[in-house]
């Protein structure tokens, strides 16, 4: 973190003055969901409900966002250990609980104990699930939940079913939970499941509408919904030479290592390790392995470049065709886990000690002519040999046989260790999140002010959540969709576009830029009350008046916008349009406290008084006014379903403003203006979980009678 930063990574830190070890792995949990954990837990050790986060995106709904997270129940290490510590635990856990999983679930199924051990552990510590722990946590604690809903629907429990699916929605990633309701469906289907299991899919959807209810609404007003993803299957439907991953997952190299040849490394991981890959092709037909061999050759179909596929992508199937192709490696992995399981009880009850090793020698000269004719790369050349060293183990092996078992397992974990400790970062304590000049002097002096970044010094929006100071701009799979589109709009003259996928940002200026020659830009700084702009230069680009040094420390500079709004002010200056365009056009072309609405409403042509703000939490948002007049009060906060206002405690409609603002009309003599997030779907989704709860509760008490 501290290495690749901004405004860390020009920091010295006492005893590395050399600099400070580094992968460039995990940039996700740092810029995403590990300051949204942190913001949930803070909000709700001191009892409020996490729904809103005030600190990006002008404002952005917290617990409607999936990748929160804030109802899964394992959420109850964030409350009785420190942060940093339930992280940990809650990366550890993955592995051991993965593991736990699949072994109750390959233990239900007609194979050795032994088998069961080892698919396991090639699940628990496939690549999938290794990369996905580094960069994606959420993504991984979705995904552990399959075998255990496998297992309950293998042994009929109802109860353990609906609790697990219920998990898996929680555990906050919409992709595999998507995934592993398929998959257990079919599997219930296929194995003939009575019709009480598929109630428990109903149920535990039902118990999630607390969570899926508020999601949706969020969903249906993003970029997720309408934005164009045909780049996604470009770059992550894989070619069919990616297929050598499955025994050498580092052939392009590795980006812990910074050798990576390749694009979206965690995202196009295949690799359950050399060993269970061999297993897989000794397993004897039977219904399970059938079922298994299908999904995993379905699983691997859809994440790759073949015509059909892309076609399948571009029919517009609601989600689907809005997904990152190559995240149902994870299904899989998975299921060949599964058969690498099966295979090892073949081998041990068969004794099938020549096909091992002609399959393992078979492997080896593919490995020798993939070297000679595609390792063009020392780098491709150099990850070809540690593959081909376990395969001529194994080959070694075959000949012993008595200790085959025994040496089969310790080169799967040995190849995995090796895979996961060069993979995975492990940082001291100090470097997580550390104070710096930049934030500490935004918390003592902003106030409510936003701040933006320019040029080098740009800082990832993303960290206004963890230091409590607020930025216009976020990252996230989820916001409103009208905020990114007003922001893309400095990139593109003013002119309509739809919004970016994953973020709503300022057009950011390079370094060298002058401030001056983007007046759009200029524009929403102004609007957005972006107070404060943080600079890592000599500061000749954003100059004088409009622009003024305020602090300074070593080349970081923090200048004050002269010409941005306060946050919350009173106007009566506005005009109303309804064409998307149209409302763009006169954002840029207004001034000053002009506001643009998309209704009309009646308040006093001229009009005095103030507006401060006197207490901004998550979810409230109070505003002493001061007026003799009927005006608007404009708050440039995300306009968003849910929000309620009150003029001294009356109720009073919110306007939407400036495209994606609020404003409210406030009578004179009026003296405060309260707003409140109370979402509708959040109440429905607590009644409706509750419902399910209860005939969950009668259904199971019939179901054990």
């Amino acid at each position: 973190m501290v290495t690749f930063f901004a405004p860390w990574n020009t920091m010295k830190f006492p005893g590395w003055e050399h600099g400070i070890p580094n992968k460039p792995i995990g940039l996700d949990n740092l810029n995403l969901f590990y300051p949204y954990k942190q913001l949930s837990i803070d909000l709700m050790k001191i009892g409020i409900v996490p729904f809103w986060n005030p600190y990006n995106f002008t404002g952005s709904p917290l617990m409607a966002d999936f990748q929160s997270a804030i109802f899964y129940p394992l959420n109850i290490f964030y409350l009785l250990l420190p942060m940093i510590d339930a992280w940990s635990v809650m990366v550890f856990i993955q592995s051991i609980l993965a593991g736990i999983f699949t072994f109750l679930f390959l233990s239900s199924l007609p194979i050795q104990k032994t088998a069961a051990i080892f698919g396991a552990i090639t699940f628990a510590f496939s690549g999938e699930m290794i990369v996905w722990m580094g960069d994606h946590l959420v993504a991984s604690h979705t995904i552990l939940w399959l075998p255990l809903i496998l297992y309950a629907i293998e042994r009929r429990r109802l109860i353990l079913c609906v609790l697990a699916l219920t998990f898996a929605i929680f555990a906050g990633f919409a992709q595999p939970l998507v995934y592993v309701f398929v998959v257990s469906f079919v599997y219930a289907l296929y194995r003939r499941a009575p019709w009480q299991i598929y109630s428990a899919f109903l149920l535990s959807i039902g118990i999630g509408a607390i969570q899926l209810l508020p999601t949706f609404e969020l969903f249906v007003l993003s970029p997720r919904r309408t934005g164009d993803v045909g780049y996604l299957f470009d770059q992550f439907l894989m070619p069919l030479s990616h297929l050598i991953s499955y025994l050498a997952p580092d052939y392009l190299g590795n980006p812990a290592t910074y050798n990576y040849l390749g694009g979206g490394y965690h995202e196009s991981m295949l690799s359950i390790g050399v060993v269970p890959f061999l297993l897989i092709f000794l397993v004897r037909r039977n219904s399970t392995v059938k079922f298994f061999w299908i999904v995993a050759g379905l699983s691997l179909l859809l994440g790759l470049n073949l015509p059909f596929v892309r076609w399948f992508y571009d029919l517009g199937i609601p989600l689907v065709s809005t997904f990152v192709p190559s995240r149902i490696f994870f299904i899989n992995s998975f299921a060949l886990s599964v058969l690498a399981a099966f295979g090892l009880h073949e081998l041990l009850a068969k004794k099938s000690f020549k096909r091992l090793a002609l399959l393992s020698i078979l492997c080896l000269v593919v490995l020798g002519i993939w070297y000679l004719i595609k390792a063009k790369e020392p780098v491709m050349q150099r990850n070809l040999i540690l593959p081909g060293v376990i395969l001529a183990c194994t080959v070694i092996l075959t000949a012993t046989k008595r200790w085959i078992g025994v040496g089969l397992f310790v080169l799967m974990i040995a190849g995995q260790l090796y895979f996961g400790n060069k993979y995975l970062a492990f940082s001291d304590r100090q470097f997580v999140y550390p104070s710096h000049p930049v934030f500490t002097f935004l918390q003592e002096h902003a106030g409510f002010n936003r701040f933006w970044t320019y040029g080098d010094g740009y800082i990832n929006a993303n960290f206004a959540t963890q230091y409590r100071v607020y930025s216009p701009d976020g990252t996230d799979a989820l916001f409103p969709a009208r905020l990114g589109e007003l922001f893309y709009a400095t990139e593109t003259k003013g002119q309509y576009a739809p919004s970016p996928r994953i973020d709503a940002r300022i057009g950011r200026a390079r370094e060298g830029e002058s401030m001056l020659t983007n007046p759009y830009r200029l524009r929403l700084l102004s609007i957005v009350g972006a107070k404060y702009i943080t600079d890592w230069s000599e500061g000749a680009f954003l100059p004088p008046p409009l622009f003024t040094p305020v602090w300074q420390q070593e080349q970081w500079h923090i200048y004050e916008y002269r010409d941005a709004l306060p946050r919350a002010f009173l106007t009566s200056d506005f005009v109303v349009e309804k064409d998307s365009q149209k409302i763009l056009d006169k954002i840029f072309e207004n001034s000053g406290k002009k506001i643009v609405l998309e209704q009309d409403v009646k308040v006093d042509t001229i009009s005095t008084g103030s507006a401060v703000i006197n207490k901004y939490l998550p979810n409230t948002v109070s505003i002493d006014v001061d007026t003799q007049d009927n005006t608007l009060l404009y708050l440039s906060d995300t306009y968003y379903p849910g929000w309620r206002a009150y003029v001294d405690g009356a109720e009073t409609k919110i306007y939407r403003a400036n495209y994606a603002f609020r404003a409210v009309v406030v009578p004179k003599e009026a003296k405060r203006v309260e707003f409140y997030y109370k979402p509708n779907s959040f109440r429905w989704g607590i009644i409706i979980s509750l419902a399910s709860i209860i005939i969950g509760f009668f259904w199971w008490h019939r179901y054990e009678r």
